[in-house]
């Protein structure tokens, strides 16, 4: 996974994932990516693992490679406060942004 950019005056993130067939049959694969934002004890409840976006690959022969852009929201990391604000709120802090499998399999990691 490539370093995320960011459009500041869009709010558009996106960043290049690479993926290769390393089974015995071609197939596809979808490129889902999470972000895992900051949690502060007593704050807003929110989860570990969200998923921001995701895309899928076309079909990859046996070894067969394929640099796919993902894009997505900054407003996609907001977490809905429903004690205080009763609004989405953006949080400071540091937000890790990660390419996986699924929402348990970390493939890779950018902060």
């Amino acid at each position: 996974m490539s370093d995320i950019s960011v459009d500041e005056a869009t709010g558009t993130m996106s960043a290049d994932v690479t993926v290769t067939n390393t089974g015995q049959v071609a197939g596809k694969d979808v490129v889902q990516i999470y972000d895992n934002p900051p949690y502060t004890d007593g704050g807003i409840e929110k989860s570990a693992a969200n998923l921001l976006t995701y895309n899928k690959t076309k079909l990859l022969e046996p070894g067969e490679t394929q640099t796919i852009t993902v894009t997505g929201n900054r407003d996609s990391l907001a977490s809905y406060d429903a004690k205080d604000a009763k609004a989405y709120v953006l949080e400071a802090g540091d937000y890790k942004i990660s390419a996986r499998a699924n929402s348990h399999e970390l493939r890779d990691e950018r902060r």
